[in-house]
């Protein structure tokens, strides 16, 4: 099942847009921010788990958003837990390889 929703900008660095395909679109809103899920940035198209994990391969930075795109990196040890923000309530991550 394709549950994530991405897109890998290939300028120098690879960066990987990754969100959860079921907010893609979405506009989440808090008292002092607003955050949206837009399409321009995180789709190109939408992927599986295998599909992700060669997608991960090929980043060098990747900016997730979304329950089950934190809970994937996370799971396969590419992100820690004390370094997810919320903002607007929605998981978010970022991660920088070298």
């Amino acid at each position: 099942m394709k549950k994530f929703s991405y897109k890998l900008f290939k300028n120098g660095n690879n960066l990987l847009a990754l969100a959860d395909k079921d907010i893609l679109g979405k506009t989440f809103k808090s008292k002092d921010l607003e955050i949206v899920i837009s399409k321009d940035f995180y789709y190109e198209g939408f992927c599986d788990e295998k599909e992700l994990a060669e997608l991960l391969k090929k980043s060098t930075i990747v900016n997730a958003i979304g329950q089950k795109s934190v809970n994937f990196l996370i799971e396969n040890d590419l992100a820690d837990k004390k370094n997810v923000l919320r903002p607007c309530g929605i998981p978010h991550v970022q991660i920088i390889t070298f």
